[in-house]
This record gives C-alpha cells, structure tokens and sequence, in this order.
C-alpha cells in the first residue's frame, strides 16, 4: 500500500479536533517552551493541521512546508537551527519574512507499513537549541499519536463492520414474513419498541417502525381486545413465560384481519423486561380454517339427513309388500333427496372453490 492510500485508511483527513490529540501538541509545546506546535497530515497536495497551537490556518501548501522533507525518513527526527541558512527551507516565505521563523523540529508519524503520514513538530520564532533528550521526547510523543491513531483506526473499521452487519441484518428482517420486534415493559406499565422491522407495514399498512417507535400504543389501537393482549404482557412481565397468541385487528370500519404473536421475555433489571418476537398476519389460515369445519359440520350434519332418508326409502322399496302406488311416492321422495343432495354438493365446491381463489389471490398479494 503506498502512503496516501495509507494515509487514507486512517480516516484522519478533515476531521474535528480530539482532545487526545490536542493534549500531545500542548505538551510537546509545554516541554520545547515554543510558542507553536502542530500534529499534521500530509496528503498530496497540502499538509493539514489535526492538532494546532500558536496558529490560526487549517493546512498549507505542501511545497511551502518544512515537513515535506520528512515523507522519505521514517527514522529520522528533522531538526533545523538555523533555517535562514539551510538550503531546504532558506528561501521560504516563512523564513524570509519579517518575524520568520528561526527554529523548527519534528518527528515522522509513521504507520505499521512503513509510511511517513505527517508529523509532530514545534516551531518558533526565535533562536533556540535544545539538549538531545528533549527530541526523544518529541520522538516518544510521535509514537503515543500513532499508537491513538492505530487504534482509533481499528475502532471506526469495527464500528463499520457492526454498522454493515447491522445494514445487513435489518435487510434481512425486512423481507421476513411479517414483523420482527423487540419491545420493552416496565413496571410502570410503559411500552417501547426498541426494534420494529418494515414488515409492520405488510400488516398494517398505516404503521412503520418510526411511528412505533415515538408512540407505541399505535398498535394497540388496532387490536380489537387490546385490553387482552396487554394483560398477557403484564403476566409474561410477572411471570416470564412466552407469550403466544392470536388477535383481530381493526384496519378500518369495513377491514378487519387477524394476526399471531409469539414473544420470548428477558429480564433485563428489577424493574424492565423485553421481549423478542414476531407478528404474523394469520388471515388466510382462519379463513381457510372457518371453511374447513363449516364442512365439516355441513359433512356431518346436512349430507347426513338425506343419505338417511335415501338409505330408509331404498330399505322400505326392497320389502315385497309395498304397493305400485306407494312405491311411485317413495320414488318421487327419493328423487327429490338425491336433488337437495346434488345442491348441497355443488354449494360445497363452489365454497371450496372461492377459498382457493381468495387463498391463492392472497398469497400473490403478500
């Protein structure tokens, strides 16, 4: 990796003051007693100041810089005593001005791979020599920047990780069937979806995770015993055991659907329990349900009658003493059972057949 993609991975460039940073150019100005001191960065064109003291500017030019002779000497620590004589940086506008500057010193801040990204320096205005050891300590404060940019570095890629795990997650609770939750309840009674997935809109097209979120009990609003469902969360909040149920909700004054729930509890504190859980809408299958023992009861119960009488009439014209006469009632009563018979079960396909329509119709729609 060359040195500015490097430089960019740190996601340093343009950014707001830290005060970790600020606090390291106070005490590299404190220990040189100069009256400016800078942690910068040095891009391609600029070098930009992420800490600064003694100085109004955000960046300079990179051809004006002294700092610019550090990029290829990760090792080196960059004194100049007499910059009016240095052939690097005599003819500098800076240096030639009048109050220029008469002493400059810095420390590459170097990455893992090698690279120089900028540097500490501390500059000032005036003649001035210092003992070695003080440019170790320059060296040194170098390597505490470093050390906070490495792991500021690995912060912001973990905290991206989370984010693109979380991105990820969220689509992924998105195209689930129904609505994914996570709700709190306090002993005051309170309700709060910390999580409600955009599924809430495929069952009630008037919510959304925003609205769930400032002002829950919208949902509730829906649910047309809402005082029981309330009741099982309060026994769940006592108790903590799963709740699972069914309920009908009241989309408008001619829609109504019904929904399932199940929610596992979490104690969390004395006072707080959430729950995990998932809303379904269920419409379909009470629909298909209801159909279901309706024929069941029409099996039992209306096909019953006539088959009985069907069977009774079929015994009575088997025995020998019946007459020419009865028997051509009998007939015409047993004619008209198998009739009623026929109705019924062409009534009973029709209904089967508008439940696979409204079924089928359904399912394209969800």
């Amino acid at each position: 990796m060359n040195r500015l993609e490097d430089l960019k991975s740190y996601y340093i460039l343009d950014t707001p003051p830290e005060d970790e940073l600020d606090d390291l150019a106070k005490i590299a100005s404190a220990i040189f007693d100069t009256p400016v001191s800078l942690i910068s960065f040095i891009d391609d064109k600029r070098q930009w100041f992420k800490a600064k003291i003694g100085i109004d500017s955000d960046e300079d030019k990179i051809e004006e810089t002294f700092c610019q002779h550090t990029l290829n000497k990760p090792n080196d620590i960059l004194v100049i005593e007499n910059p009016e004589t240095d052939f690097r940086v005599k003819n500098s506008d800076r240096v030639t001005c009048e109050g220029g500057i008469k002493f400059y010193a810095s420390a590459p801040l170097v990455s893992d791979l090698g690279n120089v990204l900028g540097t500490v320096c501390v500059v000032d205005y005036k003649k001035r020599e210092y003992d070695p050891k003080k440019y170790e300590a320059l060296e040194l404060i170098s390597k505490k920047v470093m050390n906070y940019m490495e792991t500021r570095k690995l912060m912001i890629e973990k905290n991206q990780e989370i984010e693109y795990n979380a991105y990820r997650l969220k689509k992924l609770t998105d195209l689930a069937p129904g609505a994914i939750f996570k709700l709190s309840f306090n002993s005051q009674g309170e309700l709060k979806f910390i999580f409600m997935s955009e599924g809430i809109q495929k069952i009630v097209p008037d919510l959304s995770p925003d609205k769930l979120k400032k002002s829950p009990t919208l949902l509730l609003d829906y649910i047309e015993n809402k005082e029981a469902v309330l009741e099982l969360f309060r026994d769940s909040y006592r108790s903590l055991k799963p709740i699972e149920t069914e309920y009908k909700v009241l989309l408008d004054e001619h829609v109504s659907k019904w929904h399932w729930m199940i929610a596992n509890p979490e104690k969390r504190s004395e006072n707080e329990v959430v729950w995990f859980g998932v809303i379904q809408e269920i419409t379909q299958k009470k629909v298909h349900l209801e159909t279901l023992e309706k024929m069941l009861f029409d099996i039992s119960h209306v096909i019953r009658k006539p088959i009985a009488n069907m069977l009774g009439i079929v015994d009575i014209l088997q025995t020998s003493d019946v007459s020419q006469e009865d028997k051509n009632e009998l007939i015409k009563v047993l004619h008209g059972e198998t009739n009623t018979l026929d109705e019924f079960i062409s009534r009973l396909n029709n209904e089967y057949y508008d439940l696979k329509s409204y079924l089928k119709q359904n399912w394209k729609e969800n």
